[in-house]
C-alpha cells in the first residue's frame, strides 16, 4: 500500500513536468542578424538536444557583449557581475575574467572567452526548440550559426530567458503573444540583417 500511495505521488508530480524536446527548426526562415555591439564567444552551458525526458546540459559555444555599463545578476554564482569593455581588457587579467564570468561546476574545467566577435558579423538562426526545464516547464533554445568575420561557420547558442547559459543578457525572445516559432531580438545586441 505505501509503495502504491508513493508511485501515485511522484505520477501526480511528473504530470506537470515538461519531459520532450520540441524541434521548430522546419517551421522558420533562417533569419539573419548583425551583431549590434562588439561581442565575444566563449564555452557555454548549453542545452543538451540529444538529452531524453528532462533535458541535460552540456558545453557549447555561446556569445554575450562586451557591455561594462551595466551588472548582470548571475542565479548560478548567486552575485551581481558585469563583463569586461573589450578584448584586450579581457586579456589583461584572463584568469581573474575566466573565474568572475563563468562558475566552474565540480568535475568541471574552467570555461573561457574563446574570441572576440565584431559588430556588424551576421548571424543566421538556425534552429529553434521548445526545451523541457523543470519548474520553467519549456524553455526557448535558439541556435544560429556565424555567417561572416574570423569565426565564420561556428555554431553558437544564443542566450534566451532561463536558458542554461548563466551569463548576462537575453538576446533574443519568443514573441509573447504565442507559442509558436516567431522570434524577437534585443536589438541593444542583434540587429535584423537589412
Amino acid at each position: 500500500m505505501k509503495n502504491h500511495i508513493i508511485m501515485l505521488t511522484v505520477t501526480a508530480l511528473m504530470a506537470g513536468c515538461a519531459t520532450k524536446i520540441i524541434d521548430h527548426s522546419d517551421d522558420i526562415a533562417q533569419e539573419c542578424y548583425k551583431v549590434a555591439m562588439p561581442s565575444f564567444l566563449y564555452q557555454a552551458r548549453c542545452a543538451d538536444l540529444s538529452a531524453t525526458i528532462f533535458g541535460n546540459s552540456s558545453i557549447c559555444t555561446g556569445i554575450q557583449a562586451f557591455d561594462p555599463s551595466e551588472t548582470y545578476w548571475s542565479a548560478s554564482a548567486e552575485q551581481y557581475i558585469y563583463f569586461p569593455s573589450s578584448w584586450a581588457e579581457y586579456e589583461k587579467d584572463i584568469d581573474s575574467w575566466n573565474t568572475k564570468l563563468f562558475l566552474r561546476l565540480l568535475f568541471e574545467d574552467q570555461r573561457k572567452a574563446i574570441a572576440p566577435i565584431p559588430t556588424g558579423t551576421k548571424i543566421r538562426v538556425t534552429g529553434i526548440y521548445d526545451y523541457p526545464r523543470g519548474e520553467h516547464g519549456h524553455i526557448l533554445i535558439v541556435k544560429a550559426m556565424i555567417d561572416s568575420g574570423p569565426n565564420q561557420g561556428t555554431e553558437v547558442e544564443l542566450k534566451t530567458p532561463y536558458s542554461f547559459a548563466d551569463n548576462g543578457p537575453d538576446w533574443i525572445f519568443r514573441n509573447s503573444d504565442q507559442q509558436g516559432p516567431r522570434l524577437t531580438s534585443n536589438p541593444k545586441y542583434l540587429k535584423p540583417c537589412p
